[in-house]
């Protein structure tokens, strides 16, 4: 995997996030109708968690693989802590 999937997982838990936002946000207006189900709000809450979830592991691995990165290159004398003399 790269960044680039990583990435991908992120968009698409924000993707996730956004449609859960709207289908919260309308639920005042069924309130008032009478036409909300208890467990069309669980289910929102459920996928709202889970978004969240799956953006925090995108933004994680995208992290953790550019530490790695990093950290290569710093092993072969290349990054902002590299001290050489030419």
């Amino acid at each position: 995997m790269n960044i680039n999937s990583f990435d991908r997982l992120g968009q698409a838990g924000a993707a996730m996030m956004q449609d859960s936002a709207n289908r919260v946000a309308s639920v005042p207006e069924h309130l008032g109708s009478g036409g909300v189900d208890v467990m069309d709000v669980a289910k929102s809450s459920i996928e709202l968690s889970q978004a969240k979830v799956q953006m925090a592991m995108g933004a994680y691995l995208i992290r953790t693989q550019e530490e790695l990165m990093n950290s290569t290159l710093q092993l072969f004398g290349v990054g902002k802590n590299c001290n050489c003399k030419y």
